[in-house]
């Protein structure tokens, strides 16, 4: 079985280290950042089969994140979590790009199926 690659993005380092331990745990290779910029940098260099990103961080929040990636045609399959209730533009533009929003809160083990279900359909691609 090959180890699936995640990419985790939050601006608070509590979530990332939490999400990340529990994506460790089952068996996901993990790389993380609390910095939605240097995210950004990795993400345009290196393959992951699921990214799962906040969408309220400084600088640079998770709509604008995966903007960006998908113009420079990265296609990998993206989570945005947030516990912010989404306007029809905010949800329009998410699923635009082919992301998927997950309210805040989520279970543990709800939050693994879902990422198990991207890296399963990254993997068909």
């Amino acid at each position: 079985m090959v180890t699936k690659r995640v990419f985790l993005v939050d601006d608070e380092a509590d979530m990332t280290h939490l999400v990340g331990s529990l994506l460790k745990f089952k068996g996901y290779e993990l790389k993380s950042s609390n910095d939605p910029e240097a995210a950004l940098q990795v993400l345009l260099t290196e393959d992951f089969d699921v990214v799962v990103m906040d969408l309220m961080m400084p600088r640079l929040d998770g709509l604008a994140l995966l903007e960006i990636l998908r113009s420079k045609g990265r296609t990998m399959p993206v989570l945005v979590l947030s516990a912010k209730n989404l306007d029809d533009d905010e949800r329009k533009a998410i699923l635009g790009h082919g992301a998927r929003f997950i309210p805040k809160p989520v279970s543990p083990t709800r939050l693994v199926q879902i990422v198990q279900d991207a890296a399963t359909r990254s993997a068909v691609k």
